[in-house]
C-alpha cells in the first residue's frame, strides 16, 4: 500500500513539475524599469592589490547612481 501511495505522490509531483518547465515566465520586467543608458558597474578585482582602487570606483558609481535616481525622481514630481 505504501508503494502505490508513493508511486501516485511522485506521479503528482513529476506532472506539476513538467507543467512548471513547459509554462512561459509570467513577469516580464517593464521596458521603462531598466535603465537603458545607465553605465555598468566596476568589474571586481582579481588580485588584492587592486582593492583600494575598486573602492574608489564603487563609492564613485553608487553616487552617479544616487544622483541619476534623485535627478529621475525630481523630474517624475514636476
Amino acid at each position: 500500500m505504501r508503494i502505490v501511495i508513493t508511486l501516485i505522490v511522485l506521479a503528482i509531483i513529476g506532472l506539476l513539475v513538467t507543467q512548471r518547465i513547459n509554462t512561459p515566465p509570467t513577469e516580464t520586467p517593464h521596458p521603462e524599469a531598466r535603465e537603458q543608458d545607465a553605465p555598468a558597474p566596476p568589474r571586481v578585482p582579481a588580485r588584492p592589490q587592486d582593492m583600494d582602487a575598486f573602492e574608489e570606483q564603487m563609492q564613485q558609481f553608487n553616487e552617479d547612481a544616487a544622483a541619476r535616481r534623485q535627478q529621475q525622481i525630481d523630474q517624475a514630481t514636476e
